[in-house]
């Protein structure tokens, strides 16, 4: 039996991401939560199969529970984020520990996809929210294109990096290349090194801006 947490303020979204999680996954037990305030009285039930959290909620959430239980949740559960497309938000927010970012306003296909992904423990990060980063990162000076700091990693890392930009977990590439999921995680610190990034979402920014991905 699955279980997903929903947290958001806006119970007309929330209902909506449960009937996708019913759509997906029939057997899910799904509690849902408009105020941080329940959250607290009620506790929370670990561990989960999902969580999905708007940044409403968590800017609320920090003060009520806590910002070290908050963030001991987001980064225990597969955590999808979302808020509007406001471009400072996003750029602001996905430094979080979660494993995917949407938008409200995404297409249903998008959400989800988004919400899919991180039920099967995959990195998912909305097209909106890639052209967001591109841009920062662009505006900001960060991974010029003509650098090419990605011909500085290895055959091995370059591998690991592509796999990590389609969404692979680190078992999931451990498994794929008959590695150890140390030495996957130690590959991908350099490759973060390497590339001058910070997390995940950064890394499918790189690949976006080099053109190594595709965008849609």
């Amino acid at each position: 039996m699955k279980k997903a947490l929903i947290l958001t303020n806006n119970t007309v979204f929330n209902h909506g991401i449960s009937t996708i999680i019913k759509e997906l996954y029939p057997k899910t037990v799904i509690y849902e939560h408009s105020y941080p305030e329940s959250l607290k009285l009620k506790g929370i039930e670990t561990p989960l199969d999902f969580v999905l959290i708007g940044k409403s909620f968590y800017d609320e959430a920090k003060t009520v529970l806590g910002e070290d239980q908050l963030s001991k949740l987001m980064s225990a559960q597969p955590t999808l984020f979302v808020s509007t497309k406001d471009a400072q938000v996003i750029y602001d927010y996905h430094r979080l520990e979660i494993y995917g970012y949407i938008t409200i306003e995404d297409p249903i296909a998008e959400i989800k996809e988004g919400v899919k992904a991180c039920f099967e423990g995959r990195k998912y990060f909305c097209q909106s929210v890639v052209k967001v980063l591109i841009e920062y990162s662009m505006k900001m000076g960060r991974q010029p294109k003509e650098e090419n700091l990605h011909e500085k990693l290895s055959d091995r890392e370059m591998q690991i990096f592509m796999m990590v930009t389609q969404g692979k977990s680190a078992k999931e590439i451990a498994d794929k290349l008959y590695l150890s999921t140390h030495t996957v995680y130690t590959h991908r610190k350099n490759i973060l090194k390497k590339l001058a990034c910070n997390s995940a979402a950064e890394l499918i920014n790189y690949a976006y801006s080099q053109g190594l991905l595709e965008q849609e």
